[in-house]
């Protein structure tokens, strides 16, 4: 058996989860030349992995178009894990177009001004804050609810600050009715 030299990554990867099998990944791709960056929820994993040489690493916030478009994403998690990784990264790639169709350009940061908003609209939904579920039709209640809020400050001109000050206000009011009510859980 003759050996034969080893083939050139073609393009750039993306590896989502650093443990074990990610980092063992990364370090043959690189090995062959390939362009390797990691994805990992922990900082420290993602962090001992990028100093072994597996890859550059990608924070939290900018797995995909933070850090460049990918031709290949491996995703390196727990079995019980994989679905909901997949699911995850399947939704941001769906975000990320529609944000690209709507302010006809990209950045990472765009999401977090709806992260208030979102809270907001499931808490007012009945979602429980600490974890749970919730029902549909409140969270369609809400949602109207906040889209009606929502026209009116844009048609009184009010701040985008000013706005989301209000935002907050609402989320701890909607929070608080539970404790002065005495119904909140213990």
């Amino acid at each position: 058996m003759s050996e034969h030299p080893p083939a050139s990554w073609p393009g750039r990867l993306l590896i989502v989860g650093s443990g074990l099998m990610g980092t063992s990944l990364g370090l043959a791709i690189r090995r062959a030349g390939g362009s390797v960056h990691l994805h990992d929820r922990d900082p420290e994993r993602l962090a001992l992995a990028a100093s072994l040489g597996a890859g550059e690493p990608c924070a939290e916030a900018e797995a995909g178009p933070g850090c460049g478009a990918f031709d290949v994403a491996v995703v390196a998690v727990p079995p019980r894990q994989t679905a909901t990784v997949c699911v995850d990264l399947i939704r941001s790639g769906v975000a990320a177009v529609v944000m690209l169709a709507r302010f006809n350009s990209a950045n990472a940061a765009y999401g977090e001004s709806y992260l208030l908003v979102t809270i907001l609209a499931a808490v007012l939904g009945g979602v429980d804050p600490f974890g749970g579920f919730g029902k549909v039709g409140g969270l369609l209640l809400a949602l109207i609810i906040l889209q009606v809020i929502s026209s009116a400050f844009n048609l009184l001109n009010l701040s985008q600050f000013l706005t989301l000050a209000i935002w907050g206000g609402i989320l701890i009011a909607v929070a608080a009715v539970p404790h002065l009510g005495g119904k909140a859980p213990r």
